[in-house]
């Protein structure tokens, strides 16, 4: 019953899922029910994608390709690589993935996702946040665990909560590994459309390249070692070469019709970024947004908007990824905070009305 309550009133506008989602999760932990009621949580998805990433050696290439892109900030399956080399693009993300993982358990102390996404942190905990709660059982103590980097404990009626924190949609680290994948790649293939990477360390650049030599040289050695030559076949490819030669000499009396083949402008469609005068924030966005750029307190313009800064910064980010193909605000800190490589044009597109 709870369940279709928070159904129907998150269908009257879609903003309110996120705080219905919430409320699902805390009843589902409060009450000691069956965690896999939680399963098509957006919460619960992100943590089995992350987990997928996290035991990267137990999963299948495509079940670990599905999990990066999930999570990435930079959406692979719109790139327009991609989209020319599907399979050769799966591999090599996949490839590359795998092997900076055993790099970084082998000769690092972290992992490469505690590289990228950070590591579990416990927090203090209000259950059912954003609504009116009556607590019957305030003074119990309990522990819950919705998977294994997912977990409650309560003591005294104290909450607490154990996850990973930040941003927790697309992942900006992973986003940039992913962009210099196929940036590489398009290098390496001397795709026409080139883009720039940031944000990679050289030894994650280094074993890229490495990665990508590799599948060449095998596909290479793999069509060479299926050339095959039918001997049988040669009479007949010698009668057609000379019906073809009799053909060209009669067609050479007759006079050549040429038709008009468009060119290459009228061929491709080029990615083009639209100024348009309309922003596409609300107001309540353009205001959060504002106090990161200028620095004015961010948190404040949340509160007097009455959302939570993690919503905004969501919210932001979500609409403007159309626009710089990234997320523009990192939320993997305790506070959001822009990414640099775009405040330059964030301030062209936000002027500071207060100057």
């Amino acid at each position: 019953m709870f369940r279709s309550f928070c159904t129907e009133y998150s269908a009257i506008d879609e903003s309110i899922k996120k705080y219905t989602d919430t409320w699902l999760r805390d009843f589902i932990v409060y009450y000691d029910l069956d965690s896999s009621l939680a399963d098509d949580l957006d919460d619960i998805k992100y943590d089995k994608q992350l987990l997928t990433l996290i035991h990267w050696d137990e999963h299948s290439d495509e079940e670990l390709f599905n999990a990066i892109e999930a999570l990435s900030a930079y959406q692979l399956k719109k790139s327009l690589f991609y989209a020319a080399c599907p399979d050769d693009m799966k591999e090599i993300t996949v490839r590359c993935f795998r092997k900076l993982s055993e790099f970084f358990r082998d000769k690092r102390k972290n992992s490469l996702c505690g590289k990228l996404f950070g590591n579990i942190v416990e927090c203090s905990y209000n259950m059912f946040a954003s609504s009116i709660f009556y607590d019957r059982q305030s003074l119990r103590d309990c522990e819950y665990a919705l998977n294994e980097i997912h977990s409650f404990t309560c003591k005294s009626g104290k909450w607490k909560c154990s996850k990973y924190y930040g941003n927790r949609s697309r992942n900006s680290r992973l986003g940039d590994l992913v962009k210099a994948i196929d940036s590489l790649m398009r290098d390496k293939n001397d795709f026409k459309h080139k883009i720039s990477y940031t944000g990679v360390s050289k030894t994650a650049v280094k074993t890229i390249q490495g990665e990508i030599d590799c599948l060449y040289e095998e596909k290479h050695r793999a069509e060479a070692s299926r050339i095959e030559i039918d001997l049988s076949k040669l009479a007949g490819i010698r009668k057609a070469a000379d019906s073809t030669r009799e053909k060209l000499l009669v067609d050479e009396e007759e006079p050549a019709i040429v038709t008009s083949v468009p060119g290459p402008a009228s061929i491709e469609k080029k990615e083009v970024t639209t100024n348009t005068a309309e922003s596409p924030l609300d107001d309540e966005e353009t205001l959060f947004i504002k106090a990161l750029l200028y620095g004015r307190d961010a948190g404040a313009a949340a509160q007097s908007c009455g959302k939570m800064v993690s919503i905004l910064a969501d919210s932001v980010n979500e609409k403007l990824f159309d626009i710089f193909g990234d997320t523009v605000i990192d939320f993997s800190a305790d506070s959001p905070e822009l990414i640099e490589d775009y405040t330059d044009e964030l301030r062209e597109m936000f002027p500071d009305n207060k100057e």
